[in-house]
C-alpha cells in the first residue's frame, strides 16, 4: 500500500507539472500571436492547449493553470507598462489583475469540460467570452487589450467582426479551439467521435468566408496625416519645453503636405493648451493658415480639479469649431483611482502614482467631430489612444446622434512606450474597427504607427515608429451602417448575458459531477 500510495503521488506530481508547462507554455504562444509577431494561427494552439491542461483536473488546480496562462502572457504582451511608468512594479500589478480573470476561466472550464461533448465546447466558448468581456469592462472600465479578436485580422474570423464585433469573434475562435482540443481529449476512447469532430472544425474554419465585408466606396476624400515625431526625455529634460518642440515638429512636417481637403494631427500635438498658451496658439494659427484647410489635433485643457484631453476641429482663420473630450481616461496611466490610500500603501506605489500629477477628468460627449471640407461636412469617429480598444465607444461615435461618421480617425501619443510593441497592437485594433464598422480608419500618432486601412481590412499605408512623416492620401468614405455598429448597445448586455451564464455554466457542471 505505501509503494502504491508513493506512486501515485509521484503521478499526481508529474501531472500537475506537465499541465503547468502546457498552461504557461500556451500563454506564450497568444503572446506570440498577437502584435507585433502575429502569429494568428497560435491562437488555436493557445486556448486548445489551456483547455487541456484544465481538462477535468481540481479546481485549485485549474485557478494556477489558469493564472500561469494569464501571467506568461500578459507580462510579455503588456511589457509597455513598465516602459510607460518606468516600474516593473506597474506591469506586475497590471499583469497579475488580468490573470486573476484567467484563473477564474480556468475554474470554470476544469468544470465545464466534464459535460457531454457538444455542451462542453459550447460552454467553454460562452465562458470565455463572458471572461474577455468581464475583464473588458472592470475594474475602473476594464483593460479589453490582448483580446483574442485582434490577433485575427488577418484570418477569415475578422469577417465576423461586422456581425458581431470582438464578442462573436471570441466565441467563433473559442468554440473552435475548444472542439479540436476535446476531439484530441477524447481521440482514445473514441475516434468515430473525434475525427467528426475534426471535420466539424475544418467546416467551421472554412464558414466565415462566406460573410462579405468591406462593401462598395460611395466617395473618396484626400486627407493629410502627419507624425512630427517627439524629442526623448533625454534630448529635452524639460516637460513644457519638450511639449512645445513637439507642436514645432508638427508644424514644420504640415508645411511639406500635398493639397488636402483636411488634415489630421495626432493626440497631445500640443500638451500645452492652444487656447491659452500665445506660443503654441501663434504656431497653430500659422499652420492653419499655411494649410487653408481644416485641422484637427489633439491639446489638453488644464482646469483646477484635473485636466481634460481634447481633440479639436481648427478652421483656418484659427477658429475652433468642434472639440472630443477623451471619455475614457487610461487608470494609473492618466488618472489614479483611489489615490489617497494607495499614497499610503507603501513608498513604491506612493512613487509610482506621483508620475501621474494632474488627473485626467472624462469627457461627457461621444467620439464624433464634424468638419467642414470643400466638399461638404464630413464626420469622423474620433475614438482616442487606448480608446480604440473599447467596442462600445467606437461603436457609438461610428453610430452618431444626427448622422453615421463617415471615416475613422484614432489620434495617439505613443511617445512614451519606446520600441515595445504597444504602437502595432494598438493599430492592429485600429485594422479590427476598420472591418467591424465598415469605415476607413486612419490612426495618427506623434512617433507612430500611423496608418490608414481601407473598410476591408487592407493596409494603405503606414509609417515607421520614431520618425517624421507627412502624407496625403485618398481616403474611402462609406455611410452604410454594418449590423455591429447597430446593435452595439446590445451586444454590450449580451456580454454581460454571457458573464453570467459563465459562472451559472460552471456550476452547474460542478453539481453534475458531484451527483
Amino acid at each position: 500500500m505505501g509503494a502504491f500510495a508513493y506512486t501515485q503521488s509521484v503521478e499526481n506530481r508529474m501531472s500537475f507539472l506537465i499541465r503547468a508547462v502546457l498552461a504557461s507554455g500556451s500563454g506564450l504562444l497568444m503572446w506570440l500571436a498577437q502584435a507585433p509577431v502575429s502569429l494568428w494561427p497560435l491562437v488555436f494552439l493557445s486556448l486548445g492547449t489551456l483547455w487541456i491542461s484544465v481538462y477535468r483536473t481540481t479546481i485549485p488546480r485549474s485557478i494556477i493553470f489558469g493564472f500561469l496562462w494569464g501571467l506568461c502572457f500578459f507580462i510579455p504582451n503588456l511589457a509597455w507598462a513598465a516602459i510607460a511608468a518606468n516600474s516593473v512594479l506597474a506591469l506586475v500589478a497590471l499583469a497579475v489583475s488580468q490573470s486573476l480573470f484567467l484563473a477564474v476561466l480556468g475554474a470554470g472550464w476544469s468544470q465545464i469540460s466534464y459535460l457531454p461533448h457538444v455542451y462542453a465546447w459550447i460552454s467553454g466558448a460562452i465562458a470565455w467570452a463572458g471572461i474577455e468581456h468581464l475583464r473588458g469592462i472592470m475594474p475602473f472600465g476594464g483593460m479589453p487589450w490582448g483580446k483574442i479578436a485582434f490577433a485575427m485580422n488577418d484570418s477569415p474570423f475578422v469577417r465576423l467582426a461586422p456581425i458581431g464585433s470582438t464578442l462573436l469573434v471570441a466565441l467563433a475562435v473559442s468554440a473552435l479551439s475548444i472542439l479540436i482540443a476535446s476531439s484530441i481529449c477524447t481521440l482514445r476512447k473514441n475516434p468515430y467521435r473525434a475525427a467528426s469532430s475534426l471535420a466539424l472544425a475544418c467546416l467551421l474554419f472554412c464558414a466565415p468566408l462566406l460573410s462579405p465585408i468591406g462593401g462598395k466606396p460611395e466617395a473618396t476624400v484626400n486627407v493629410g496625416i502627419v507624425q512630427g515625431n517627439s524629442p526623448t526625455k533625454t534630448e529635452i529634460p524639460d516637460g513644457w519645453l519638450r511639449a512645445l518642440q513637439v507642436t514645432r515638429n508638427h508644424a514644420q512636417m504640415a508645411r511639406t503636405l500635398n493639397k488636402a481637403d483636411l488634415v489630421v494631427f495626432p493626440e497631445s500635438t500640443s500638451d500645452r493648451d492652444i487656447r491659452t498658451d500665445p506660443e503654441v496658439q501663434e504656431l497653430v494659427n500659422e499652420m492653419s493658415h499655411q494649410l487653408g484647410v481644416p485641422i484637427v489635433l489633439g491639446t489638453q485643457q488644464y482646469l483646477d480639479n484635473g485636466r481634460y484631453n481634447d481633440y479639436l476641429v481648427v478652421e483656418p482663420g484659427g477658429s475652433i469649431t468642434a472639440r472630443y473630450s477623451k471619455q475614457h481616461p487610461v487608470p494609473f496611466g492618466e488618472y489614479i483611482p483611489l489615490r489617497s490610500f494607495l499614497s499610503d500603501l507603501s513608498n513604491a506605489t506612493a512613487e509610482l502614482i506621483s508620475q501621474v500629477h494632474i488627473d485626467m477628468l472624462p469627457g461627457e460627449s461621444m467620439a464624433q467631430l464634424t468638419v467642414t471640407t470643400a466638399g461638404g461636412e464630413l464626420r469622423m469617429a474620433t475614438p482616442i489612444c487606448f480608446e480604440v480598444a473599447y467596442d462600445d465607444i467606437v461603436a457609438a461615435g461610428v453610430m452618431g446622434n444626427s448622422a453615421p461618421a463617415d471615416i475613422i480617425v484614432v489620434p495617439t501619443n505613443n511617445a512614451s512606450f519606446g520600441d515595445s510593441g504597444e504602437p502595432y497592437q494598438q493599430f492592429e485594433m485600429t485594422r479590427f474597427r476598420a472591418v467591424e464598422h465598415g469605415r476607413s480608419a486612419i490612426q495618427v500618432s506623434t512617433t507612430g504607427v500611423s496608418g490608414l486601412i481601407d473598410p476591408n481590412g487592407v493596409v494603405r499605408y503606414t509609417t515607421n515608429v520614431a520618425e517624421q512623416h507627412a502624407v496625403t492620401l485618398p481616403v474611402i468614405l462609406r455611410h452604410e451602417l454594418t449590423f455591429a455598429t447597430r446593435t452595439a448597445t446590445y451586444r454590450y448586455y449580451c456580454g454581460h448575458i454571457l458573464a453570467v451564464l459563465t459562472f451559472a455554466l460552471a456550476g452547474f457542471s460542478r453539481r453534475r459531477n458531484n451527483c
